[in-house]
């Protein structure tokens, strides 16, 4: 990729190098009815930009309601390295059996870097510092049930409604990596200066946000944080906008498509 989109180069410069939490980076999705999810973004749809957490499902979403620019925002640093890679891979592969093969190859050095360290610094209290992958994968039917734990990328390249089950949906997410609209950065999503800044940055350049996914963060803040981050959210969205949530569900995550009203807790 050498073309810089001018707006992508502004976002990603939000990116926060003083957060040092390390977790576990997410491919797949742990939300649940993936297809009525797919059914209810495809019809709101308005070509608007998609911003989220986490990660492939976000591409997920955005296919599905054909976005036209996808901003993700994760206070996980590894993830968002994760997310920078899959992309330089995705602009290098021009169709996704080498995009696989290419991503496999880099979450296998990964592996094997964890490892090591795990080897050599597995003592009590040692927090570890390579990229490790936590299996994010829900028991929804869109996922098939023999398919190898072991590899998640295989799993979304099989499952029904992902970014990477057609060539259709891998080049349509792909066109945006190339084309650099696709922006990813590090930040705690109850950061009122950056969606202030964020705010400020879509009504200039006239962008509308059409989806927002949001994973389960709501689920582990507390009063004052929630406060924060009803505000954040509410601050960038529109009326149409979607947003997509978990519901903590007897252990299973259930995926809540609303509007703005969802947000008056």
């Amino acid at each position: 990729m050498s073309y810089c989109d001018p707006l992508s180069k502004i976002i990603r410069s939000y990116h926060n190098t003083e957060i040092i939490k390390i977790d576990a980076c997410y491919i797949g999705t742990n939300e649940q009815n993936l297809s009525m999810t797919e059914k209810l973004i495809s019809e709101h749809q308005y070509t608007g930009c998609h911003l989220g957490v986490s990660g492939y499902f976000n591409f997920d979403v955005a296919w599905w309601g054909k976005s036209n620019r996808i901003i993700i925002c994760d206070i996980n640093p590894h993830q968002v390295i994760f997310l920078k890679q899959t992309l330089k891979i995705m602009c290098e592969s021009n169709n996704r059996t080498i995009f696989f093969d290419r991503m496999t190859k880099y979450l296998d050095l990964k592996l094997q870097e964890h490892n090591v360290e795990i080897r050599e610094k597995s003592y009590l209290g040692y927090e570890l510092l390579t990229m490790r992958f936590y299996p994010n994968i829900s028991n929804d039917n869109s996922y098939a049930n023999d398919m190898d734990m072991d590899n998640q990328v295989k799993y979304e390249l099989a499952r029904k409604g992902s970014w990477l089950s057609n060539e259709n949906s891998y080049n349509y997410i792909r066109k945006l990596a190339l084309g650099d609209l696709i922006a990813v950065f590090c930040e705690d999503i109850r950061c009122v200066n950056v969606f202030q800044k964020l705010r400020s940055l879509f009504i200039e350049n006239q962008i509308r946000i059409d989806t927002i996914y949001l994973s389960n963060v709501y689920d582990f803040l507390d009063s004052e944080d929630k406060l924060r981050y009803n505000h954040n959210i509410k601050s960038i969205i529109n009326n149409d906008t979607l947003i997509i949530e978990s519901e903590h569900k007897i252990g299973l995550y259930q995926t809540v498509v609303t509007g703005e009203k969802f947000l008056t807790r």
